[in-house]
């Protein structure tokens, strides 16, 4: 009972001892360095339009052409050879209604008429479906949906431009689900419309040159109770569903590509959620340091977004590393009940980490990863390391650009 006691007592001294993290999350903006810059010089930007599908139209069109010219020549050549077996026919049947007229007139009697001969069946040519053509796209739908950021419209700067690629790979595909009266088919199509893009300036040539979503998409069709209702459906709405899905496909294609074009190019101004760890309040321990460097480092992280190089975030950052670097000085990873124990040092590890890659300080950002891995705490070795993709992005980016 004395050792049962015993044990209950140190596990509440644990309980009360042990420090209580704060998750403490700050959102803040910055402008996102591109990883393919654009000279300083050049502050525009124009959209030009390059209608790709028009070649297909024309292969489409020669296509249909060549078709149509061998049903017909196929069809020609069949009805006039019909025409002739037509003719013998006649021409057997003529003769012999000749000598049937020529016996009765001369005997006087009625003999039976001949049969009138069985005709082959007329030829039918074959049906050559005219194409469904690409619809030509406006100029200002594409300008208007390409933008990059940092830079304003205007000639004589930064060339974007977009290839619109035709329409291909298209194929309807159902699934039937539920049972009896309740059975459905729902029908969806796959398909491929990539857009080429290509950034140029006058002095850098091609910057970028790339193409989005060419791989197949999903399109989600209606729901219907029959195949057959589909089919009755599609025989009155097949060219009006070929372009609701262009129109569609080519309004997703632009969606990412401007996407891509602002991620490699562009200073978009994008967010981060951050966390910058503290102790709640405890029994044990003051931790009013570690509240006045979340302070000034949300100081900081808010300055951000003022300069490309980070210069007006880094005093306040500065000032809460240096608040957690001297926190650091009293660390004892072996002694849980230390003010600054092994949980306590790993969140000081990554505070510190995420303040130096927003700084640009990207080597001592690893360093301090690594020391959060090493110290042995999961959660701020799992959180350390959910930092490195974060540090390796902006490293790249940044030493692209400076």
């Amino acid at each position: 009972m004395k050792n049962l006691l015993l044990f209950l007592l140190v596990m509440a001294s644990g309980i009360v001892v042990a420090q209580r993290i704060d998750e403490n999350k700050v959102i803040f903006s910055y402008m996102q360095l591109p990883e393919h810059p654009i000279d300083n010089q050049h502050k525009t930007f124009q959209v030009v339009t390059e209608p790709k599908y028009e070649q297909a139209n024309e292969d489409s069109l020669m296509s249909y052409q060549i078709k149509l010219e061998a049903a017909t020549a196929q069809y020609e050549s069949e009805l006039a050879a019909w025409r002739e077996k037509k003719k013998v026919l006649q021409r057997q049947h003529l003769t012999a209604l000749a000598n049937w007229e020529k016996s009765n007139n001369a005997s006087g009697a009625v003999a039976p008429r001949p049969a009138a001969p069985t005709y082959p069946p007329q030829p039918v040519m074959t049906e050559v479906r005219t194409p469904i053509l690409h619809s030509d796209i406006l100029e200002e739908k594409v300008k208007n949906a390409i933008s990059l950021e940092g830079f304003e419209r205007g000639e004589n700067g930064v060339s974007i431009v977009v290839g619109v690629l035709p329409l291909s790979d298209i194929n309807i595909s159902f699934k039937k689900v539920g049972t009896g009266a309740a059975t459905k088919y729902n029908y969806s199509s796959t398909y491929k419309l990539p857009l080429e893009v290509k950034v140029e300036t006058p002095t850098q040539g091609t910057v970028l040159h790339s193409i989005v979503l060419n791989t197949l998409q999903t399109y989600k069709m209606e729901t219907y109770a029959s195949q057959y209702e589909f089919e009755l459906w599609w025989m009155d709405n097949e060219a009006t569903f070929y372009k609701q899905l262009e129109d569609k496909a080519r309004k997703q294609a632009l969606i990412e590509l401007n996407a891509l074009v602002n991620n490699k190019c562009g200073y978009p101004v994008v967010q981060r959620t951050a966390e910058v760890y503290t102790v709640k309040k405890h029994k044990g321990h003051s931790y009013k340091d570690l509240t006045r460097a979340y302070t000034l480092a949300s100081q900081g992280y808010s300055k951000v977004s003022q300069k490309k190089d980070r210069s007006a975030a880094k005093p306040k950052l500065n000032e809460a590393i240096s608040i957690w670097k001297k926190m650091l000085e009293e660390s004892d990873m072996n002694d849980n009940k230390a003010r600054v124990n092994d949980k306590v040092t790993g969140l000081l590890y990554c505070n510190i980490a995420e303040a130096y890659i927003w700084m640009g300080e990207f080597d001592q950002a690893e360093l301090y990863i690594n020391q959060a891995v090493n110290a042995g705490n999961l959660k701020f070795k799992w959180a350390a390391e959910q930092l490195r993709p974060l540090l390796q992005e902006k490293k790249t980016r940044w030493n692209t650009n400076f």
